[in-house]
Parts: structure tokens; sequence; C-alpha cells
């Protein structure tokens, strides 16, 4: 039997021992200080498409406030006929739409001052600029629309507009792809 000098083994053993529980109480320490946070500011995504074509575009486009000319209502045979009526469609900068309309003329039987708003109705655009369309995302009607009309110009159809200058002519339709309404603006100044 070999005898050997004394080392210093449970020094080295417990030294040890600390060595890796310091270790272990820094890299827990640095892991609490490197938690997740929210962000204090936005991150940068990049430039936003505001040229032709891009949904930003067609917001400016459509911004402002438009004065009704014209309403023609398209019958199931295509035969379109001119509804003597007034209305305001305005559209702010966030793409927030409002539209109001009236009759001009009564329906037989009834009086002028009798006239209510056969469209009253709010809410946020949704555009497809590559199709020159529109929808209202959950729209809010004001008033009923009038029952005569609902069919042609319901808030929940899609509308296919076309933009020149001071003009927006708005082609309601349905879903069948079939022509409900048309209506032409002039843009207030």
């Amino acid at each position: 039997m070999v005898m050997r000098p004394a080392q210093s083994t449970p020094l080295r053993t417990s030294s040890g021992r600390v060595l890796r529980r310091l270790v272990v109480v820094g890299l827990f320490g640095v892991s609490v200080a490197c938690t997740a946070a929210p962000l204090d500011r936005p991150v940068k995504l990049g430039p936003i498409d505001s040229g032709p074509g891009s949904v930003e575009f067609a917001r400016r486009q459509l911004e402002g406030a438009w004065t009704l000319e014209v309403l023609e209502i398209v019958d199931t045979k295509g035969i379109s006929r001119t509804v003597r009526s007034t209305g305001r469609l305005t559209v702010d900068a966030f793409g927030n739409m409002a539209m109001s309309g009236r009759l001009v003329d009564p329906a037989p039987g009834d009086r002028p001052e009798d006239l209510q708003p056969i469209v009253e109705y709010k809410g946020r655009l949704i555009i497809d600029p590559d199709r020159n369309e529109f929808r209202l995302d959950a729209p809010v009607a004001a008033v009923p629309v009038d029952s005569s009309l609902k069919k042609a110009v319901s808030p929940n159809l899609v509308r296919r507009y076309t933009i020149t200058d001071d003009r927006l002519i708005v082609t309601v339709t349905l879903p069948d792809g079939s022509t409900s309404a048309r209506t032409s603006f002039r843009k207030e100044r």
C-alpha cells in the first residue's frame, strides 16, 4: 500500500461548490435583469406606400365632403331610373365614412314635410385600390334604410368607385355582381 501525502481535497471540493453556486446565482441574476419588457417606442417598419394604387392614395382621394348630384336605381332588368334626392358623403383622414340622403319628392300620397332620410349610416371604409372598391366595416345606421331602396343602397353592399378631379362616381353592386344603383357626387370646396 502506497501512502500519499495528504491533499487538500476537502478544500478544493468546497471551493468548487462555492464557485459553482456563485456562477449559478450570477447567471440567474443576469437572466432576471434581462426579462422581456414592452417597447418604449414604435418599431420602424419602413416607408408607407402612398403612391397611386395604394390604400393611402385612395383614402386621400376619397377624403372630404361630397354632395350628391344624381342617384340612379337599376331594376332587375337593368333599366335605370333617376330618383330625385339630396345627399352628402363625408370621408375623414382615417377612412371613416358618413352618408346621409333623402328624397326630394314625396311618394304619392305623402306630404313634403313627411320626407324622412332614406339613408343615414356611417362606418369605416375598407378600400381595395386594385379593384377600385370599398365596403363599410360594421356599418351603423342612424335610421333604417328606406325599405323601397334597401336592396339597392344597403350599407352592406360593395361599392365600386371612380374619381376624376372633383367627381366621384359610385356603383353599388349586388353579391351576384350586377349593378343596383349608381351615384354621382361633386366634391365640396
